[in-house]
């Protein structure tokens, strides 16, 4: 986390804790706007309770009053004409920035994936809306079903990647991710096989044929994702785990319980977010980690017992 982003962190944690709403008087009014007075009368306060210039607390308090009232305005919008605004921040990690500036986007939420996908096209300049990935609470947003049905809302936040602009680099992405794609799923359907798995204990798990498919595409798409991941390519290694995240969603929630892989995918998923500077995923990552400690206890023992045990009974030194 960088230092703004600290601040950020330290004075909103605040702000919550005395119940203080930057978008009501003394702070700011309809007639007046923001009441300076009482911004720099608060910053002041707040930085030398949290040992901050107050300068620097002045400013992290006009951009969270701006972020607030920006959302009442979308809130107001929303109530009256059904139009939904999405906080959408572009990954940019080529010049390792991570993420670039967050931007609004409105699209009713009874249109389809696609419409938010030309939506975000045309507010990046971009001529080609399908090299647009969308990416909301941790799932790549369907092109073809409506945004309400994917559950998205109003005043969410989403991460773009762009897979195509025009430049070799971009445009790479957008023919590599293909590529890898129809690649996995025709080794998977051209070996026309099951795979054979256990659980923990070493007991056999036995997978419906549709499931077993989904589950071999899915471990394709994370072989894939863990070379990306090694030369660095987030951006890359991002888009083919949340494929394959798909893919493991389809299988029954207990098998995966019952597996590593999962919470491997997850652990990797988390990842991504940290190296591409993501804050906007932060609760997606709480939840994905939640499940990584959940599935780690279950293999591994509360305090790692069973690995001892397995290391014991095969003689190697612990």
């Amino acid at each position: 986390m960088s230092h703004i982003d600290n601040i950020f962190t330290q004075v909103r944690a605040r702000l919550q804790s005395e119940g203080v709403k930057l978008w009501e008087e003394p702070y700011f009014s309809e007639d007046l706007g923001c009441i300076e007075g009482a911004m720099e009368n608060l910053a002041a306060e707040y930085g030398r309770f949290l040992g901050i210039p107050s300068d620097r607390c002045y400013f992290v308090l006009t951009e969270l009053q701006d972020n607030a009232l920006r959302k009442l305005a979308a809130r107001r919008e929303f109530n009256a004409t059904g139009l939904a605004t999405f906080k959408v921040r572009r990954i940019d990690n080529r010049g390792g920035g991570g993420t670039t500036t967050m931007q609004d986007v409105k699209c009713d939420l009874n249109s389809l994936g696609s419409d938010l996908q030309a939506a975000i096209a045309a507010k990046l300049q971009l001529p080609d809306s399908n090299h647009v990935k969308c990416i909301a609470a941790g799932k790549m947003v369907a092109s073809n079903a409506t945004l309400a049905s994917q559950q998205l809302k109003n005043n969410q936040q989403l991460i773009v990647i762009v897979t195509g602009r025009g430049d070799n680099q971009n445009e790479a992405l957008y023919d590599r991710i293909n590529r890898i794609k129809a690649d996995v799923e025709a080794v998977v359907s051209s070996q026309n096989q099951l795979m054979e798995m256990e659980d923990q204990n070493g007991s056999p798990v036995f997978l419906p044929p549709d499931e077993n498919r989904a589950l071999l595409t899915g471990l394709g798409f994370c072989e894939k994702a863990k070379v990306a991941m090694q030369r660095e390519d987030f951006e890359e290694a991002l888009l083919l785990l949340l494929e394959a995240d798909e893919r493991f969603a389809t299988c029954n929630s207990q098998l995966l319980e019952k597996v590593d892989n999962y919470a491997l995918l997850n652990l990797d998923i988390v990842w991504c977010y940290l190296c591409l500077k993501n804050v906007t995923q932060l609760p997606d990552a709480e939840r994905r980690l939640s499940i990584c400690t959940r599935s780690f206890r279950r293999s591994y023992g509360e305090n790692f017992e069973r690995l001892y045990s397995l290391k014991e009974s095969s003689g190697r030194s612990i």
